[in-house]
């Protein structure tokens, strides 16, 4: 199952956890944070090649997904 397709069939009803994504998703576009936000995705970049088995574990998973939201 997509994680696309777990988010729809499964939303989020955890305010708290809502409010902590949102956070995040304001911090990574605040201007302010551009310094932190490009030195992540130049970490991330370099260890892409590492292959798909690394995707598969959760912190990895959540990182790429909020790569995708930007």
């Amino acid at each position: 199952m997509t994680i696309t397709r777990r988010w729809f069939q499964h939303p989020l009803r955890d305010h708290s956890v809502i409010t902590q994504r949102l956070d995040t998703i304001e911090f990574f576009l605040n201007p302010r944070n551009v310094e932190v936000t490009t030195s992540l995705e130049s970490c991330l970049k370099s260890i892409r090649h590492l292959g798909v088995r690394i995707l598969s574990r959760p912190l990895m998973r959540t990182v790429m997904v909020m790569m995708m939201i930007i």
